[in-house]
Formats: C-alpha cells, structure tokens, sequence
C-alpha cells in the first residue's frame, strides 16, 4: 500500500510552514478548480480517491491534455516561482474525488 505522503518533500525555504491545507474536491467533467498555491511552495499532494482517473493541469485541461492520475494514485505537483498558481482537474465522467494537501506560509 502506498502511503498517502510518500514523495512530498518539506520545503526548502528557511522558514518552515506554519500550517496545511487540505480539502477534498469533487472532481466534474468540465475543468474543475481543485487548489490555489504561491509559487514559492515546495508542491500540491493531490491523492486521486475515485473509482476512474482524472486529469490535472491549468484551466483549459482535457481528458487529452492532462496528467492523468489513476483511481487511488498520489501524485505531487511543483509550484515554483513565485507567481500563484491554480491547479485543474477534469473527469470522463463524474463521480470521482480528490484530496490535496499543501503547506502554507
């Protein structure tokens, strides 16, 4: 079994996170908005808990276009460079959640 947190990494900034966030996010078939994170986060543990895979990626993801993710897959995405970033996620049909946890300045 794979655990929920293997493959986040702390973050490398000096000052440590004073907090998480996390959410569960019910993932539709049109570009659903999972998370918004600054740039200068260590990454989004984004944990696929449906039953189908979903996809990740900005606002105009696809089925065709995203990352896929399988059912019950735990993916970490980087966010760097300060600028905030949105992630997406979309669906081939509905009925599919994901959870994502980030830690927060």
């Amino acid at each position: 079994m794979t655990s929920f947190y293997s493959g986040f990494e702390a973050s490398s900034s000096d000052e440590p996170a004073t907090n998480y966030q996390s959410n569960q996010v019910a993932i539709l078939t049109t570009p659903t908005l999972i998370c918004t994170v600054e740039g200068n986060e260590s990454g989004v543990l984004v944990n696929n808990a449906g039953a189908a895979a979903v996809f990740l990626g900005g606002p105009a993801v696809t089925t065709t276009t995203g990352l896929s993710v399988g059912a019950g897959a735990t993916v970490t995405v980087p966010t760097y460079g300060g600028a905030k970033v949105s992630l997406y996620g979309i669906a081939a049909a509905t009925g599919n959640t994901v959870s994502f946890l980030h830690p927060t300045a």
